[in-house]
């Protein structure tokens, strides 16, 4: 299903985002063959987009329920000279499950492998068609929290995408099972966007700046890293997505 934004534009001025880019939003249900589960996923291509042909596609996760913000956001970012770029906004429907690789602390977790598949083989297909994407230096992943741990689990492991933005991620998760696989270099080469608040619970301002300084360091990542001054951890989503607009597109 697709449609156009401009009749949405009172609303999201109403719930005090600014307007959205003029582009049109395509709605997917996808009963997924890895998960199990039912996902809407919203893929939008925006107008200024005037050749699909080696389009880079951004992939935002739980960018479904933040598609308002999301949107304005990618507003600024055009208006301020970022590449065109189509942004499949993938959701958050059990993040606690599909985001995390282990049950951890509170048992909920472990679908992570499961859910990191659907994305490579059930959403990219969708998305990346008339030569859109198809490669990892034309894909980019972003999350916050829970969805910052797995867009860097996607950046660190796997062949998908080149170049992650990584907000406030729950790296903590398990006893910090993401820092045991430090020792070896990432399968990408970046650059990738690290950030958080300065307000942030569980040690996040030391930890992303320990995980920063180590790409730089051992690996030679090309890596921008910054912590919002007064801010908290659900308000640091949006100055870090405008962030990894403006530095990785």
């Amino acid at each position: 299903m697709r449609r156009t934004l401009f009749g949405f534009l009172s609303v999201l001025t109403a719930c005090g985002y600014g307007d959205p880019p003029p582009g049109a939003l395509d709605t997917f249900e996808i009963d997924s063959e890895n998960t199990g589960t039912t996902y809407t996923v919203e893929v939008f291509t925006p107008e200024a987009l005037t050749e699909r042909d080696g389009a880079t596609v951004m992939y935002v996760f739980d960018g479904v329920e933040n598609a308002d913000l999301v949107l304005a956001e990618y507003a600024t970012a055009l208006d301020d000279g970022v590449e065109p770029a189509v942004l499949a906004l993938v959701p958050g429907t059990n993040r606690v499950y599909d985001f995390t690789p282990t049950p951890g602390y509170s048992g909920n977790g472990g679908g992570q492998a499961a859910f990191m598949a659907f994305v490579m083989d059930e959403v990219a297909p969708l998305v990346e068609v008339e030569g859109v994407g198809g490669a990892p230096d034309k894909r980019i992943t972003f999350g916050h929290s829970l969805g910052g741990l797995l867009s860097a689990t996607f950046w660190y492991d796997t062949a998908f995408a080149s170049r992650a933005g990584i907000a406030s991620p729950s790296m903590w998760w398990d006893e910090g099972l993401f820092f045991s696989k430090l020792g070896a270099a990432p399968v990408n080469a970046g650059p990738i966007v690290v950030s958080c608040g300065e307000y942030e619970p569980m040690g996040m301002v030391p930890y992303t700046a320990d995980f920063s300084e180590a790409m730089q360091e051992d690996y030679g990542i090309d890596v921008t890293y910054e912590v919002f001054s007064r801010t908290t951890h659900p308000d640091a989503f949006a100055p870090a997505l405008a962030l990894s607009f403006r530095e990785l597109l």
